[in-house]
């Protein structure tokens, strides 16, 4: 009897390939939670499964070169997949009192900020901020948490006053 190949997305197929890593350099403890590791990452933002995958890419296992080369294609097709993901960040919008610029806060990638000479503006560069954020962040292996609604900001007395909306990035 001949046993059906279910085709494996890319995630499911480095989870594999990771617990098999595992036995591979004589840690079965090791793959299996590798393994576990694998299974949440469908529960993550494509950006932290990449975090993750760049970690193990990133240490010296002793591993057969096709092993290190298929991970290394799916990491670049999972890295594809990231930076097509398209994410929705809520923005606080300001008006200096003192000027005639508008200031653009996203608060769930502190120290991200924009301004322009109108709201228009400000907003366009609040796009480039964050995306030059999201890509240091990714670079630099720091853990981005996922972008909360509006609604979690929206009392918060640092923000009273402002004008909400969402940038999609």
């Amino acid at each position: 009897m001949s046993q059906n190949k279910i085709p494996l997305n890319p995630i499911e197929e480095m989870g594999l390939l990771l617990h098999d890593l595992g036995h591979q350099i004589g840690k079965p403890n090791q793959a299996v939670d590798m393994f576990r590791a694998a299974i949440k990452w469908g529960q993550m933002t494509k950006k932290q499964q990449m975090w993750h995958v760049e970690a193990m890419l990133s240490r010296n296992l002793p591993v057969g070169p096709s092993i290190r080369a298929r991970l290394a294609e799916l990491y670049e097709i999972q890295l594809k997949e990231a930076l097509e993901e398209k994410t929705r960040y809520a923005v606080a919008v300001q008006k200096d009192n003192d000027s005639c610029y508008f200031c653009v806060i996203v608060p769930d990638l502190p120290g991200c900020f924009a301004v322009g000479d109108n709201i228009r503006m400000a907003l366009e560069n609040a796009k480039e901020a964050i995306k030059v954020h999201v890509e240091t962040s990714l670079l630099n292996n720091v853990q981005l948490n996922e972008p909360k609604s509006i609604d979690s900001y929206i009392d918060s007395p640092e923000y009273i006053g402002d004008v909400w909306t969402y940038v999609t990035i």
